[in-house]
C-alpha cells in the first residue's frame, strides 16, 4: 500500500539534527523513582539527560489544575530546573535551540476558574501559560455556569458567549487555542471565531477509531482551514483498531496516514500525552511496548519513513510544523 523509502534512514542523525516537539506531555514529573527524581533541595533537576533520550527539544507540558500550574511554574522560578526554560515569546524557542536547552510550552487542559469573565486570563499569561483548552467535559471537571466556554466530547452545544469573549483574548494576547477535548460543534464554533490558526494538541481521526475523542473529518479540515494543527496521541483507546484490537506503533501511524490524506502533512504535529514510558499495564491508556518506549518517536518516524514519508515531510510532524504555528500565534 506505501512504496518503500528508496534511500536508507539513520533515525539518530534525524533526531540529532531536527528541532523536535512533542506536542503534548509530562515530563516533568514521569522518572521518579527510575533516576531522574523530582526536583528536591538537595538540587535542580537537569533535564539535559531527558533531552537525550526522548529525542525532543521541547514539549507543550499539560497541568490539569491551577494548582499543579501554580507549582511547576513557582519550580521554574526557583531554579529547581537546570537546562530547561518556561516559552514565553517566539524569541525563546530561538534562544533554547541556540543553547541547547529544554523548552516548555506550559498548557491547561481543565479550563481554571474564571470568575465569569476574561480578566483571570492575562493573568494566567502572566505566569507564563501560552495553550488554553475551552472544555474538558462533563466526565472530568466541574466548572461554575458562569464560567462554563464550550463543551467537551461528551456533552452537547457550541462555543458560550463567554468562549466568545475568551478565543478573542487568547488571540489579544497571544496565547493558543485548544480543542482537543471539545465536541464537534465547540471545534467548528472555535475555528470560525478565532484570528489565529487553532491547535488539537492530542486527538485521533474518528473515520480511523471510531471514538467521541477523536476528531471527525469535518472537524479536521475546519482545524488546517484556519492553519491549525492536529496532534495525533499516542494513547491507546483512542488509536485503537477495532478489528485486530491493534494499539501501537503501526495503528498510531494509520491515524497520520489517513489525516495526511484528509488535511495534509503541513497540519499533523504527534503527542505523547502519557508518562514518557507509557501508562500502567492495566489503564486503558495503556500501548504498546514500542509505543509506551521513551524513545517511541524514534521508532514511530523510522515506521513512517518505511511507509514512505520523506524526511522533509517528518521534520513538519515532529516539529516544524508546530514550530510555524507558535510563530503566528505567540509574541515575537
Amino acid at each position: 500500500m506505501f512504496p518503500r523509502g528508496a534511500a536508507a534512514f539513520d533515525v539518530e542523525a534525524f533526531f540529532a539534527s531536527n528541532f523536535i516537539v512533542d506536542g503534548l506531555g509530562t515530563y516533568y514529573d514521569t522518572h521518579r523513582g527510575k533516576g531522574h527524581p523530582y526536583p528536591s533541595p538537595e538540587g535542580p533537576w537537569d533535564f539535559k539527560p531527558l533531552k537525550q533520550e526522548t529525542g525532543c527539544n521541547m514539549v507543550i507540558m499539560s497541568y490539569s489544575t491551577q494548582a499543579s500550574f501554580d507549582n511547576q511554574s513557582e519550580r521554574f522560578k526557583e531554579g529547581l530546573y537546570k537546562n530547561a526554560r518556561i516559552i514565553r515569546t517566539f524569541a525563546d524557542i530561538r534562544e533554547i535551540r541556540e543553547k541547547g536547552e529544554f523548552g516548555v510550552l506550559m498548557y491547561v487542559q481543565s479550563p481554571y476558574p474564571m470568575g465569569g469573565g476574561i480578566q483571570n486570563l492575562e493573568k494566567f499569561h502572566e505566569r507564563g501559560l501560552r495553550v488554553f483548552q475551552l472544555a474538558y467535559g462533563a466526565s472530568h471537571t466541574e466548572q461554575a455556569p458562569e464560567d462554563v466556554m464550550g463543551y467537551g466530547n461528551d456533552q452537547e452545544g457550541g462555543v458560550t458567549p463567554l468562549g466568545e469573549k475568551v478565543i478573542a483574548e487568547l488571540n489579544r494576547l497571544g496565547m493558543l487555542v485548544d480543542i482537543s477535548h471539545c465536541n464537534e460543534q465547540t471545534t467548528l464554533d472555535a475555528c470560525r471565531l478565532s484570528k489565529f490558526p487553532v491547535v488539537c494538541t492530542h486527538a485521533g481521526a474518528r473515520a480511523v477509531t471510531d471514538r467521541d475523542r477523536n476528531k471527525s473529518d469535518t472537524a479536521l479540515k475546519a482545524i488546517a482551514a484556519t492553519g491549525g494543527v492536529v496532534g495525533v496521541t499516542a494513547v491507546g483507546w483512542i488509536i485503537e483498531n477495532h478489528k485486530t484490537k491493534g494499539r501501537g506503533v503501526p495503528e498510531f501511524c494509520d491515524h497520520l496516514d489517513h489525516m495526511k490524506k484528509v488535511i495534509g502533512v503541513d497540519h499533523l504535529s504527534v503527542a505523547t500525552d502519557s508518562p514518557l514510558r507509557g501508562w500502567d499495564r492495566l489503564s486503558p491508556h495503556r500501548t504498546s511496548p514500542e509505543l509506551s518506549d521513551i524513545g517511541h518517536w524514534k521508532t514511530v518516524a523510522a515506521e513512517l519513513h518505511r511507509r514512505g514519508y520523506t524526511e522533509e515531510e517528518l521534520k513538519k510532524i515532529f516539529g516544524l510544523n508546530l514550530v510555524t504555528l507558535f510563530r503566528k500565534v505567540l509574541k515575537p
